[in-house]
C-alpha cells in the first residue's frame, strides 16, 4: 500500500493523470480486499473520473468492473449488474477482449450469487471464450473454476471435477499455486 501511495503522490506532482488513476484503482482494490468498501468505491470513482477526460476507455472499463465488484461485495445486485454491463459495453467499444472477459465473469458472479445458475454458466462461458481468443490464461482458469462451481452447485460432480482440473492445470502451467477445489 505504501508503494501505491508514494506512486500516487509522484504521479499527482508530475501531472501523470493516467498513472494517478491507475494508482487510485490499485489502492481501491487493496481497500476492497480489506472490506473497506466505502474507501474502495471512492477511489474507484476518482480513478474513473480521471480516465474519462483523457479518453482512456480501457481504464474507465476497469474502474467500472471494480465498482461492480464492490457493489457485488455489498450485495447490491442491480448496481453490480449496471457497473459490469457498462464495463462490458466500454470494453466492447474498443475490442478489449480481456476487459470483456472480466466483465462477463463479474456478471456471472452476480448471477451465481443470486442462484441463477444457467445465466451464470452462460456468462462464464462467454468469459472463457473471450479469454481463449487472446490466450489470457489466468482469465481462462478463473472462468473454468467458476464453471466448476456452477456444475458442483448443480450436482454434476463429473463436470465440476473436469472444470476444476482444467483450471488447476492452467494455474500450474503459469506457475501459480492456486487453491482450486477438488471433489475427488
Amino acid at each position: 500500500e505504501l508503494h501505491f501511495n508514494e506512486a500516487l503522490q509522484f504521479n499527482e506532482r508530475t501531472g501523470n493523470v493516467q498513472g494517478e488513476a491507475s494508482d487510485l484503482g490499485d489502492l481501491g482494490e487493496i481497500a476492497r480486499i480489506r472490506r473497506q468498501y466505502s474507501i474502495a468505491e471512492t477511489r474507484f470513482r476518482k480513478s474513473m473520473a480521471l480516465y474519462v477526460p483523457v479518453g482512456d476507455i480501457e481504464g474507465e472499463a476497469v474502474a467500472q468492473s471494480r465498482l461492480g465488484a464492490v457493489a457485488r461485495d455489498r450485495g447490491k445486485r442491480a448496481d453490480a449488474i449496471a457497473a459490469f454491463t457498462r464495463a462490458l459495453n466500454l470494453s466492447s467499444s474498443i475490442d478489449d477482449v480481456i476487459g470483456q472477459s472480466f466483465a462477463f465473469s463479474g456478471l456471472g458472479d452476480v448471477e451465481f450469487d443470486s442462484g441463477n445458475l444457467d445465466a451464470a454458466r452462460a456468462y462464464y462461458e462467454k468469459s472463457l471464450a473471450a479469454a481463449a481468443k487472446v490466450s489470457a490464461s489466468e482469465n481462462e482458469a478463473v472462468a473454468l473454476e467458476a464453471l466448476g462451481d456452477v456444475a458442483e452447485r448443480q450436482s454434476d460432480k463429473t463436470q465440476a471435477i473436469a472444470r476444476y482440473l482444467d483450471a488447476s492445470s492452467i494455474y500450474s502451467n503459469m506457475g501459480i499455486a492456486a487453491d482450486v477445489k477438488r471433489l475427488d
